[in-house]
C-alpha cells in the first residue's frame, strides 16, 4: 500500500491487518525510523513508541490493564490514549501515535525520521 504523505512529512502508513493485533498481545514493528508497539484494549487499537521513557527499555513484554500499559522492567505505567505517566517511577509522557482502520488494515500516522 502506498503511503499518503502530507506536506509536513507526516503520513498514514500501513502497518498490518487489523486481526494481527489481538487482545492481550503486543505487535512490535519498526517502520519509517520508529520502533512501534501496537496494542488492543477492548475494541480500540493504540500505537506507542516501544520504549519506556523511564529507563529507555522495551515495553514489548509488559502488560495492559485498565487502559494503561505497564513497563515490564520497573512497572512504570502510562495511559494508552495519550501516554500520560500514571505515577512513580514514570515521570515523562510515553510517545503515542494516531491509529486508524482502513479497508481491514491498521494505519499509523508517522513523521518520517
Amino acid at each position: 500500500m502506498e503511503a499518503r504523505v502530507t506536506w509536513m512529512g507526516a503520513g498514514w502508513y500501513d502497518i498490518c491487518d487489523e486481526k494481527e493485533v489481538c487482545q492481550g498481545l503486543f505487535f512490535a514493528i519498526e517502520t519509517m525510523g520508529h520502533a512501534l508497539l501496537l496494542v488492543r484494549d477492548g475494541k480500540r487499537v493504540y500505537a506507542v513508541e516501544n520504549r519506556c521513557p523511564h529507563l529507555d527499555e522495551s515495553l514489548e513484554f509488559g502488560k495492559v490493564e485498565r487502559g494503561e500499559i505497564i513497563c515490564p522492567h520497573h512497572k512504570a505505567r502510562y495511559r494508552l490514549r495519550d501516554g500520560a505517566p500514571m505515577g512513580a517511577p514514570a515521570k515523562e509522557h510515553l510517545t503515542t501515535f494516531p491509529v486508524r482502520a482502513h479497508d481491514g488494515r491498521l494505519e499509523v500516522q508517522l513523521v518520517c525520521l
